[in-house]
């Protein structure tokens, strides 16, 4: 017997029919501008944490230091440099949605900073200046509550080493 096609329209009998697998969701461009903007502000007063899960070093910060960068001057000049940043004039309920965003686009985890015993009974072995953190589900923005980067801005010169390795590549 051949297999012919059933009439509305699905595989052959004994055939699946293949499934495209969905492309994660685009990321908010005002999620990304704002993260560029504020990945490596000093007003965030950031420290690196070893994460529980994968053993390496990631930055983390407090909420409270978030709001703050968004008041702070620079913020206020990369603003008019960069569009897409939102206007945040000290409203804390725009800034509590841009932060909520965030952690939506997946840009940052809520985390916990562990004790050095919590650690050392996980089998992390932490040094004095570096604790280890532990993510959580649920955010609470609150002042004192901890946040990690899961966002690396790309490197502007990445394609200036890409063009000079493969001419270094081509030469030999």
């Amino acid at each position: 017997m051949s297999a012919q096609p059933q009439q509305n329209g699905g595989p052959p009998p004994g055939m699946q029919a293949q499934r495209v697998a969905p492309v994660g969701p685009q990321k908010n461009p005002v999620a990304i501008a704002l993260a560029n903007a504020l990945r490596y502000n000093k007003d965030l007063k950031q420290r690196q944490g070893i994460h529980t899960m994968s053993k390496e070093k990631h930055d983390f910060f407090r909420y409270k230091r978030f709001l703050r960068a968004l008041d702070s001057k620079d913020y206020a000049k990369l603003r008019k440099k960069v569009p897409q940043l939102p206007e945040v004039n000290g409203n804390v309920e725009i800034q509590q949605k841009l932060f909520v965003l965030l952690i939506q686009n997946q840009v940052l985890q809520p985390v916990t900073k562990l004790s050095t015993k919590e650690a050392k009974a996980l089998g992390i072995k932490v040094e004095k200046t570096i604790p280890a953190i532990k993510p959580i589900q649920q955010a609470v923005l609150q002042p004192n509550e901890y946040y990690m980067w899961t966002f690396t801005p790309p490197n502007p010169y990445l394609w200036i080493y890409s063009i000079l390795g493969l001419g270094a590549v081509c030469y030999v």
